[in-house]
């Protein structure tokens, strides 16, 4: 047994670390005192004691891997996990000369805190509580753990002693075996089909519940009604495995103080770290997924919805059945406690268990194991087949393992749609399968929608939700009302499994036709209406006038020559046709020529709903979705397959009108008409909802994208919620300039606009009245996330803005200081008529302001000023008020600079200032790859000075104002000691400005972006080959080669600490590719890699050459 664990442990570490990225994660680590312990639960105390004791001090070994290793718990950003932050919060391991372990918390045990029998003295235990390493549960004989481990550990702690196999955690995804001989199923089927039923009037659509009341046979009339033992599952409970719950919800009704009152609650709270029992308040409402970007607990749709189908009081198939849900964050570990926690609380042989989630992962034994332990104790579950099409019943050891139908434990439950009318179901297009499959169910239901509140009545507050996540409900709640109805039996998972096989409507299911092993079943509660021969040949049943003189009418169909009730949907459409003897005094008839003609009518009055959607989903697509979504399309097409497709679903059925193209379709070919079909239907529908929605959303989101910084995006959010209860001094640079960003324009005019006219303003643009036209949804919908959030957080984010604008203030002296010189003082604004010695200033000043320093500080309009508005109001500086008005002040400097009049003598100064500049500039300095480092980093001394900074800011300006006044043409000169001077000033800044990580990234970027002209490695013949065909044949990589660093100083300096296989025309290696290219691409990729007799090793960098191609075939070898 300890072989094949870690065998299997082999295997799953080979997967994980192969071709993945390094990361830190949890893992099941089953550890396994001796192979002769039985069952945990079943063992003595003593034994169990014993088994703890071992698995804490096994715990404890792995505690200390953990810290001596803690420097290999390293994020993919460089910094440490903020998970280790518990070891240093922890106790030391040495109080004076005692030692001591750690007593892990386990709340599954007995034995937390009684006094441990300890073989040393001198070892004393302190307990803990630890989010490293925690209990999950005993599995059959062994103990699983939960450790977060990182990559470079995890083989040392899988062969620490007692460990039997390491399994590492994943996420599942929510979908939107002992048998007893003992059973009499032909009782429990007679039963069923006895009279004890109650019956619900569905008002609402889809009908699923109807679904499973009814048989094939019931195509002959419509049957609204769903059908139900009157037990409906009292007394027994269903466990909804998911991702929350809320009970606010009049499905969710305790039926208090009646005979039927039942629990309806969340039990306990599952995560990967611990599970905790609900309070008062969470047994309510309780959550299990945490949204770290979003700093808040998801909302638990998919809870309430499973919950709702299997027993809700409205939308429920067990309506009296106890419901007891478990929140998980999904993860592999925290249903694995959920499991444990069943076993401990549920009651065996009246439990079922309903897990609507899954997902393709590795096959887990520590899973596998506690499914067949909960169904050996005799536990009843159910789970969704999954939502990805595909065969869902892949062997443990493949890689296309389908968790939970891949351990063939569970009941496993497909979906279906009914086909009204007509023998048979169709499995839905979103539908996994296999031979695993046990059975189908509805897949298309109306559910209880998540709701926090206080209102009248809930009841209204349902939603429309597909997937096998709610067939799976639905089934466990068929056996659960099975079990209620037939207390007097223990049904176990295999019996549960035969019974509704059993029930089921066989070999009904289409769409597999691909799929010839998976069973066709769909589900059925057994209370459906038997339509016998001798039923039909019963003259008070059939249509017409009765013996008894009363006349029968078929209200939602035709009656037939003998007296039959027969939808118009029903295969059986021909008895509706007058000359076939249809009473039309009794119910709808019609003849082949007159549904023909009123069906040409009903196309011409709905020809705008008839159309083909294309694969490329163009615009035309988009006008026919915005026309299929209106309520005339929706009743016309929808009613040609299913005769409740309605606009108001409470008031349709009473004015309902048939379809008459139904008929008609049958006896001439009417296009799109005739293979419209309620695949096809949905298919539209969803292709309507998903595809075209989708694309013009995008599309509006794209053309209002400007307002999107009005918002909370991703990053701003991670820095609020790490800062917003903590003190600011410890923000990075770069998330000081995040918040600058964000806040200067969160607090805007423009962004507050915004926010309080959103959907006025965005449906401004073409696209998004598109998307308003052709959508299910409201413009709500439009950024939904960020408003959500603005919703959420948007008065806490505006409260963040003031006090992290209010931290940055005593930053604005050193701004000031900094960009003092930015803000030059003009004595006049008149720039015709100005004296010699306002010239001279302007000039001084117009060459700051022109400068790239100051013009980089006027155009960012996130600068510290806009933060320190208010500060410069109160502060004494003189150029307060240039401040206080910024925009107006570089709008005048602007006016200035631009139109200002210059005598000739003053621009031929302007002109030889920038030449003096240029010339005897004492800060820039050559560099030569060859220089030594402490040379280098004096001359940076002096770049980097307070001096050097202002020069180059008047020096960049004044040459940026003489070029207003120098002819590029004729005065060569300057032109050529401007490139120079803004070359070796690049070349200085990325060297002493600059560390050596962003310079290399600058140039790596700007090589892959821009200069695709570097060669491979010349590792092998393949790879001189592609450099001469694809790279150095081409004429922009020749161009490049001549000056490779002119557009790229920053790689002259990067290649100072790496190499980037740059070289230019002088170099050996253009001249090797530049004689040798031509004859090896005429000689062809295949010459290339014969092997040589002569020639086993090939550099590049010699001085050797092709002198005859031909004579020579195998130089690179």
């Amino acid at each position: 047994m300890k072989n094949y664990y870690f065998l299997l442990t082999i295997v799953i570490l080979f997967n994980y670390f192969i071709g993945v990225y390094s990361e830190n994660a949890n893992y099941i680590v089953n550890i396994l005192r001796k192979e002769t312990d039985k069952t945990f639960d079943d063992e003595k105390p003593e034994i169990q004691l014993k088994i703890e004791e071992l698995v804490n001090d096994r715990m404890n070994d792995i505690y200390d891997v953990i810290e001596e290793n803690k420097e290999s718990y390293v994020l993919e950003n460089g910094e440490q996990d903020q998970k280790l932050e518990e070891l240093e919060t922890n106790p030391l391991r040495k109080r004076g000369d005692k030692k001591f372990k750690y007593k892990f918390f386990n709340p599954r045990s007995k034995y937390n805190h009684s006094k441990r029998s300890v073989e040393n003295e001198d070892t004393e235990y302190i307990p803990i509580k630890s989010k490293l390493i925690n209990h999950v549960c005993p599995i059959n004989n062994y103990y699983a753990i939960n450790v977060y481990l990182s990559d470079d550990i995890v083989e040392t702690v899988c062969h620490l002693p007692n460990v039997i196999g390491c399994e590492k955690s994943f996420n599942y995804e929510l979908y939107d075996n002992v048998y007893k001989e003992d059973f009499d199923y032909e009782i429990i089927k007679k039963k069923n089909n006895e009279t004890d039923v109650s019956e619900q009037y569905i008002d609402f659509r889809p009908n699923f519940l109807e679904a499973i009341s009814n048989d094939d046979l019931i195509g002959y009339e419509y049957n609204p009604t769903f059908r139900y033992p009157v037990s409906a599952g009292k007394g027994i409970d269903i466990y909804i495995i998911d991702d929350g719950f809320i009970t606010y919800h009049d499905d969710f009704d305790t039926y208090e103080g009646t005979e039927d009152e039942r629990t309806v609650a969340c039990d306990a709270i599952s995560s990967i770290d611990e599970i905790i029992l609900t309070d008062e308040e969470t047994k309510n409402s309780c959550f299990g997924v945490f949204d770290e970007d979003d700093n808040a607990y998801l909302e638990p749709y998919h809870g309430v919805g499973v919950s709702s189908v299997a027993a809700g009081k409205i939308h429920g198939v067990a309506k009296k059945a106890n419901i007891h849900d478990i929140a998980t964050d999904l993860s592999h570990v925290s249903v694995l406690r959920a499991f444990d926690f069943i076993m401990l609380n549920g009651k065996p042989h009246k439990t079922v268990i309903n897990i609507s989630l899954g997902s393709t992962t590795f096959y887990h034994k520590s899973v596998d194991d506690k499914l067949a332990e909960l169904i050996k104790n005799g536990f009843i579950i159910f789970v969704g087949a999954g939502n990805d099409n595909k065969n869902c019943c892949a062997s443990k050891d493949s890689e296309e393992f389908f968790a939970f139908t891949g351990y063939r434990k569970a009941i496993a439950v497909g979906s279906a749609s009914t086909n009204y009318g007509s023998v048979g179901y169709t499995k839905e297009e979103f539908s996994n399968y296999g031979d695993c499959v046990d059975i189908f169910a509805p897949g298309d239901v109306v559910m209880a929608a998540f709701y926090y509140g206080t209102i009248d009545s809930k009841e209204e507050y349902t939603i429309r939700e597909r997937g096998t996540s709610f067939s799976s409900p639905i089934a466990a709640g068929v056996a659960a009302s099975i079990m209620s109805e037939n207390p007097e039996y223990e049904f176990d998972n295999e019996s549960m499994r035969k019974v509704l096989i059993d029930l089921a409507n066989k070999d009904s299911i289409k769409g597999l036709e691909n799929d010839s092993n998976t069973p066709r079943r769909f589900i059925n509660n057994g209370k459906n209406k038997i339509i016998t021969s001798s039923s039909l040949d019963n003259d008070e049943n059939k249509c017409g006038i009765k013996p008894s003189g009363k006349k029968m009418i078929c209200e939602e169909g035709c009656c037939s020559k003998e007296g039959e009730c027969i939808s118009t949907y029903s295969d059986q459409f021909e008895k509706c046709l007058i000359e076939n003897g249809c009473q039309s005094d009794y119910g709808f008839c019609t003849t082949k020529e007159d549904s023909i003609a009123e069906c040409e009518i009903e196309i011409e009055n709905n020809k705008e709903c008839l159309f083909e959607i294309s694969t490329e989903l163009n615009d035309e697509d988009f006008l026919y979705c915005a026309n299929y979504h209106s309520n005339r399309c929706t009743r016309f097409l929808g009613s040609l397959n299913d005769p409740w497709q309605p606009n108001n679903p409470k008031d349709f059925w009473k004015t309902n009108r048939i379809n008459i193209c139904r008929i008609a379709r049958n006896f001439k070919d009417f296009g799109l008409i005739n293979t419209m079909d309620i695949a096809k239907y949905y298919k539209y529908e969803d292709i309507c909802r998903e595809d075209i929605q989708t694309k013009y959303k995008k599309l509006c989101e794209n053309e209002a994208s400007d307002y999107k910084k009005c918002l909370i995006d991703d990053e701003v959010l991670k820095i609020y919620s790490k800062y917003r209860s903590r003190e600011l001094d410890s923000l990075k640079d770069n998330e000081i300039q995040s918040l600058r960003k964000a806040c200067i324009d969160f607090k805007s005019d423009y962004c507050v606009d915004f926010r309080s006219r959103k959907n006025q303003i965005v449906l401004t643009y073409p696209s998004c009245e598109l998307f308003r036209h052709s959508s299910y949804y409201t413009m709500e919908h439009i950024f939904y996330e960020e408003m959500r959030r603005i919703k959420d957080r948007g008065n806490g984010f505006m409260n963040f803005c003031e006090r992290f604008i209010e931290y940055q203030e005593p930053k604005c002296d050193n701004i000031l200081e900094e960009y003092d010189e930015c803000l030059p003082i003009f004595t006049t604004t008149n720039t015709t008529t100005i004296g010699e010695e306002e010239e001279e200033l302007i000039m001084k000043n117009c060459s700051i302001f022109k400068s790239e320093k100051c013009q980089s500080f006027y155009e960012n309009k996130y600068n510290l000023i806009s933060l320190c508005h208010n500060y410069t109001m109160t502060m004494e500086y003189e150029k307060s008020e240039l401040l206080i008005n910024f925009e107006d002040t570089v709008n005048n400097y602007r006016n200035i600079c631009d139109n200002v009049e210059f005598n000739d003598e003053m621009k031929e100064k302007i002109i030889s200032d920038c030449k003096n500049e240029l010339q005897n500039n004492e800060c820039l300095f050559d560099y030569d790859p060859k220089m030594k480092d402490e040379d280098i980093a004096s001359y940076c001394e002096l770049f980097r000075s307070e001096k050097c900074n202002k020069e180059y800011t008047f020096s960049d300006g004044v040459c940026k104002l003489a070029q207003t006044y120098y002819n590029n043409d004729t005065d060569t000169e300057i032109v050529s000691m401007l490139n120079e001077y803004e070359r070796k000033y690049s070349i200085n800044y990325h060297l002493c400005k600059m560390s050596k990580e962003e310079v290399i990234e600058k140039c790596e970027t700007n090589l892959n972006d821009n200069y695709d002209c570097t060669l491979l490695k010349e590792d092998s013949p393949d790879d001189i080959y592609y450099n001469c065909l694809y790279y150095f044949n081409d004429d922009a990589c020749q161009k490049f080669y001549e000056d490779p660093y002119k557009d790229l100083p920053e790689c002259l300096v990067a290649e100072r600490y790496q190499s980037f296989n740059i070289f230019s025309k002088n170099d050996i290696k253009w001249e090797y590719y530049n004689e040798n290219c031509p004859k090896i691409i005429e000689a062809g990729y295949n010459l290339l890699n014969e092997p040589s007799p002569t020639n086993n090793d090939f550099d590049i960098n010699s001085t050797t050459t092709i002198t005859d191609i031909d004579s020579t075939p195998t130089l690179f070898v």
